[in-house]
């Protein structure tokens, strides 16, 4: 969809209109004035995607991010947000000191495996930079939503569990929006490869449950409406540090959550949490790795903050402006997209132009008047798109570049934006607080924005911080350097520059292939405790998740002699056949063919 909205953009500030055979209307948003009118307005509620593939993602009716269910979808966000929009000084604090806690941990683990890898104890070691922040936000999420402690899972687990994330993504994108009908006769291999990763990842959210509340004796694997009041029990002493697990084993007491709707609940909290801002902070690296003047001004901003880690970003205005570009220049979610629950109009933005009559004042008035509008039918399609609108020379003066000047520079005075249209400029500032008008809306905005847009914000806040005092990113090799830099870069498939950084619409806006950076470690601030050998990491579990050499992983190690084979599994096996039974698990049920669009 983000694809297709870039060949449905007019160069300018408006609305394309197109038709789709399966989707109807659609209308394609380019301006920040519509954008705010649409997300504003509480006929866009619903959000398009095919109705099968949303029951097979289990978003179908549960969960908060695709749930069209709208009673359901108000209980469950409530959840959400109670757990997540805490914005006492004392919680922000217990935060950030997860976050710079959570770095070290896994910075240590990190230059610990690549060292046994390579057996090079050198100051600068290559490391999958994106997949060690994947780690380090999911560790941050399972500690802040579940109450697990940052040790309670090696790297060599957060890595599997970030991986089983990253190909739900690639489910996601694969289900959303393509007909299932079409799917299983074309695609069955396809469709039956990431079905199993959409059950991977659930069985994998099922395990954490289990390890979040066993210490009441009692399972999240066994857990029902009469024992998850036990469990309520065991986690009251930690409800300050995990009241989303809290919450969720109380509905589920009282009969308002059922366990599927749990597990999804959950699910969405770990891809939410794990992977938006981890893609936000990659690019931000890759950037400063690109500007070594912009690496050391923003370093040293972070490191006068010695009495972190810092969490405020309006006190840190480069790091504000980093975050804020990489959103913009790269954004991980670039377009957004709602579907009309009922007839209405849509105000457009008043055409630009004086006003004709006598007096200032007088034309004003009249500009006023000429406002246009659009007119949509229950069951149409808005698609804002963001990245485009991020992108209006009107706001942004170096739209095409990744350029700080964005969001530091004084904004365009409005007289020479919008004529006498009356309209005030919108601001540029990522804090803004609700019902400002705003051109910059990385997040979304209204009733189905990111509920978690203020925790994400102080989160890379934080993770900046901690960076900040522990590594520095060298420049990227030229191959006019050296004979041998060209070699190298393609042995060790180092990270290009952010500019050519190639990135695919798995529903996140990603990088296509995994890459390295080139990490310096420092020692500004004390060095953490902990392993210095990667022998005495903590041991995975029995279902401990495999990790790859790109991400910086201990040394292969002789594998456990093999159970005997069991029979193929019919629901994952990718040449089963699917067997037909209504009372199965909604995720494990036969696909029935269903091409309708459905508004929940």
């Amino acid at each position: 969809m983000a694809e297709t909205a870039q060949r449905f953009t007019d160069g300018g500030h408006g609305v394309v209109k197109a038709s789709f055979l399966r989707y109807g209307r659609v209308y394609f948003i380019n301006g920040w004035f519509e954008a705010q009118k649409v997300f504003g307005s509480s006929a866009f509620h619903a959000r398009l995607g095919d109705i099968e593939g949303l029951r097979l993602l289990g978003m179908d009716g549960m969960g908060i991010i695709w749930n069209n269910d709208d009673p359901k979808w108000r209980m469950q966000r409530k959840i959400f947000t109670e757990a997540v929009q805490d914005r006492r000084d004392t919680k922000r604090r217990e935060v950030a000191r997860l976050c710079h806690d959570a770095v070290q941990l896994t910075l240590r683990e990190a230059r610990n495996a690549e060292v046994a890898r390579t057996g090079d104890d050198d100051v600068v070691v290559q490391i999958n930079v994106l997949n060690l922040l994947r780690c380090i936000t999911c560790r941050v999420t399972l500690a802040l939503a579940f109450g697990l402690q940052l040790e309670s899972m090696s790297y060599v687990e957060s890595m599997g569990l970030v991986r089983k994330v990253n190909a739900f993504f690639k489910a996601w994108e694969f289900f959303l929006l393509r007909p299932g009908q079409y799917l299983w006769l074309f695609r069955r291999r396809e469709a039956l490869h990431h079905r199993k990763s959409v059950l991977s990842l659930r069985t994998a959210v099922e395990d954490v449950l289990v390890r979040a509340t066993a210490g009441g004796g009692c399972g999240f694997g066994g857990v029902t409406t009469a024992t998850a009041t036990a469990n309520i029990a065991t986690v009251t002493g930690a409800a300050t540090s995990a009241p989303f697990l809290k919450s969720i084993l109380e509905h589920m007491a009282d009969g308002r959550l059922s366990r599927s709707e749990a597990v999804q609940l959950s699910l969405e909290m770990i891809i939410a949490g794990t992977d938006t801002s981890s893609v936000t902070l990659f690019y931000s690296l890759l950037a400063i790795r690109d500007d070594q003047k912009l690496q050391m001004e923003l370093w040293s901003e972070l490191r006068q903050k010695a009495d972190g880690p810092c969490y405020e970003l309006r006190d840190l205005p480069l790091l504000q402006a980093v975050l804020s570009e990489s959103m913009r220049y790269k954004p991980v979610g670039p377009v957004v997209i709602r579907q009309a629950t009922k007839d209405l109009s849509l105000e457009r933005l008043p055409v630009q132009g004086q006003g004709v009559g006598e007096g200032e004042k007088q034309g004003l008035q009249q500009q006023r008047q000429r406002r246009s509008s659009l007119r949509l039918r229950k069951g149409d399609t808005v698609v804002v798109n963001l990245a485009h609108m991020h992108r209006d020379p009107t706001i942004f003066p170096y739209p095409d570049n990744f350029d700080v000047r964005n969001f530091l520079d004084p904004p365009t005075p409005p007289s020479t934006v919008y004529g006498s249209s009356g309209e005030p400029m919108p601001t540029r500032d990522v804090t803004a607080g609700p019902g400002t008008r705003r051109s910059f809306l990385p997040f979304g905005d209204g009733q189905k924005g990111c509920v978690g847009k203020l925790l994400a914000m102080d989160e890379m806040t934080a993770i900046m911080w901690s960076l900040a005092q522990s590594l520095e990113l060298p420049p990227l090799p030229s191959p006019t350097m050296s004979s041998q830099s060209l070699p190298r870069q393609w042995k060790a498939a180092l990270a290009p520059r952010l500019t050519d950084l190639e990135t695919k619409w798995e529903v996140a806006n990603q990088p296509k292939e995994e890459m390295l950076l080139d990490v310096r470690f420092i020692s500004t601030s004390s060095p953490p405790t902990g392993p210095s050998t990667p022998e005495r990491l903590p041991a995975p579990l029995q279902r401990g998740f495999p990790i790859s050499a790109l991400d910086g992983g201990p040394p292969p190690v002789s594998p456990p002699t093999p159970p005997p084979v069991s029979p193929p599994d019919a629901d994952t096996d990718i040449d089963a056949t699917i067997d037909v039974d209504d009372g199965a698990d909604p995720l494990l049920r036969p696909k029935v063919m269903n091409t309708d669009i459905g508004a929940g």
